[in-house]
């Protein structure tokens, strides 16, 4: 009998605290929604929430193209839809300055020898030819678009030389002091129009 008598007290009780706590918590019978002032909001409600997605696609290769400006060259990254190689670079090299880069005063006096055909990378060297173009350039524009593509080649990986012959002939090459040379090329053959800095 004792038993039967406690558990509806207890139940009593329990009924009690919940209404109690709910109560306290602002929870209680409306007619209709109303704005809570924001000191009665429960923390953290209000904070603002950032979502970040990660992306799983990677973000597109780049690779380094030299264009020319005040007789020097200037080194810019473009993006590349497939794997980095010297054909992609000469491609990029070939397209010249983009409208933006034009008008920041870069210019490609290579561009006009396009396009260009790259061998094979072997032992650090690529074979690369240009269009007969190219030996109808003047004096320094030729010197630079040689420089273009000497520096644009060895920013590909593995690339440490450059044969280029002319209209699929091998020719001889002026480097930045205008000596002409049919041995390979390199960086240093031209360091005198590196990018500053």
């Amino acid at each position: 009998m004792r038993l039967r008598k406690r558990r509806p007290r207890r139940l009593v009780l329990v009924a009690l605290a919940l209404s109690t706590g709910l109560a306290g918590c602002g929870v209680g019978p409306q007619s209709a929604p109303r704005a809570l002032d924001r000191s009665q909001v429960p923390f953290g409600l209000l904070s603002s929430s950032t979502t970040t997605t990660s992306s799983t696609e990677p973000s597109s290769p780049a690779l380094i193209v030299y264009f020319e400006q005040s007789q020097h060259l200037v080194p810019v990254r473009h993006a590349v839809a497939g794997p980095v190689s010297v054909t992609a670079a000469l491609d990029a090299l070939g397209a010249g300055p983009t409208t933006a880069e034009a008008a920041a005063g870069l210019t490609s006096p290579a561009s006009s020898a396009a396009p260009f055909v790259a061998g094979r990378v072997q032992s650090g060297l690529v074979n690369i030819n240009v269009n007969s173009a190219f030996a109808n350039l003047a004096g320094q524009s030729q010197i630079l678009a040689a420089a273009q593509l000497v520096f644009t080649a060895t920013s590909v990986p593995g690339v440490t030389r450059v044969a280029l012959s002319v209209g699929g002939q091998q020719s001889q090459v002026p480097t930045a002091d205008g000596s002409l040379t049919q041995a390979p090329l390199t960086r240093s053959d031209y360091a005198s129009l590196a990018p500053a800095g």
